[in-house]
């Protein structure tokens, strides 16, 4: 039966305005070295890592030679006699990261922030140098601020870079965080039986959390780390973080050891589910937690996906999650990384 409530429906839209905030908040706040400027030089692209909390970007003294077209060295020199002139603090514009080497092994690299970036491009004075203080104050100045930069001409004459550019909005839309706060936000509004201190709620959501993982992958979220948290494997076989090395609470999460095809499985699914589930909200509907499972599993039929049919034993998420922490501090030997604290 519909709930016609106006107040209803605009606390409803009020609130959805509020979790997307929240979840860009959350983006700005988490994503940082997993959010990557992209600088086009000699036909290929070089990746910045944008660090949101500062508003800035950070390269190793490599990446600074690519970017402008000179030797390590070079770079090197240019930045000592930068920093003995006293045009740059060196604590100030540098640190050490992690920085995971074709070997797969991470290694304590120098990074250095955009001031020193354009430091050295001035200090250079090549061509690459000039193109990149021009588009470091255009299209990086977009991404630090707003977290992404467009080229409206290049979108409305490619349709590819169009489709890409929807593919990765509805990942950002459909990442695990992200999909299930807006979901619950509008379960609140329209699941009859929907109490969040519930045990039948957790257990709804870890079933169709277990709904998507299943379709993408055919194992449940357990299944996938126990299968494929791996010490001796580059990052651990977390292959969702790319070169990013895993913490402890990375390799809890099974879409981290998915392909690239299988989040985009669930990507898909999650935005249909949505979809239907706001739909039902901003309709005043009142439907049941069963009946939004069942629409979870009708949706993976219908991309012909593998449904998800319950458990039937196995190792528990506690277990999952202590095997996958011990591999990680297996692989943390084995790269010679310090150990976690926890």
């Amino acid at each position: 039966m519909a709930d016609e409530n106006p107040k209803s429906k605009k606390s409803l839209a009020s609130r959805l305005k509020a979790g997307a905030a929240a979840a860009m908040d959350f983006v700005k706040g988490v994503v940082q070295f997993d959010a990557f400027a992209k600088f086009k030089t000699d036909g290929r692209e070089i990746d910045l890592p944008i660090d949101f909390e500062s508003d800035t970007v950070w390269a190793t003294q490599a990446q600074m030679a690519d970017l402008f077209g000179v030797t390590k060295q070079n770079v090197s020199l240019h930045l000592q006699n930068l920093y003995r002139d006293g045009d740059l603090d060196e604590k100030s514009v540098s640190k050490e990261s992690l920085v995971t080497a074709a070997d797969g092994k991470a290694y304590r690299t120098p990074i250095y922030n955009l001031d020193a970036i354009l430091a050295v491009g001035f200090k250079v004075s090549s061509k690459k140098a000039t193109e990149f203080r021009k588009w470091a104050s255009t299209v990086l100045k977009g991404y630090i601020q707003d977290g992404y930069a467009l080229n409206g001409k290049r979108l409305n004459s490619d349709p590819a870079a169009l489709l890409k550019l929807a593919q990765e909005v509805r990942a950002i839309r459909t990442s695990e965080k992200n999909l299930y706060m807006q979901v619950r936000e509008t379960f609140a509004q329209c699941a009859i039986d929907y109490d969040k201190d519930d045990p039948a709620a957790r257990t709804f959501f870890s079933t169709s959390q277990d709904t998507f993982h299943y379709a993408a992958s055919g194992q449940t979220a357990v299944q996938i780390i126990m299968s494929r948290a791996d010490a001796s494997k580059p990052n651990m076989g977390a292959i969702a973080l790319g070169n990013r090395i895993p913490t402890a609470s990375d390799v809890t999460v099974a879409k981290n050891f998915c392909s690239p095809d299988e989040l985009r499985k669930m990507e898909l699914i999650g935005e249909a589910w949505l979809l239907y589930a706001e739909g039902m909200a901003m309709q005043g509907k009142q439907v049941s937690m069963q009946r939004l499972l069942n629409k979870l599993k009708e949706l993976v039929a219908q991309y012909e996906f593998p449904v998800f049919q319950g458990y039937s034993g196995g190792p528990r998420r506690e277990a999952a999650n202590k095997f996958a922490k011990a591999q990680l501090e297996l692989f943390k030997k084995n790269s010679r990384l310090p150990p976690s604290a926890a």
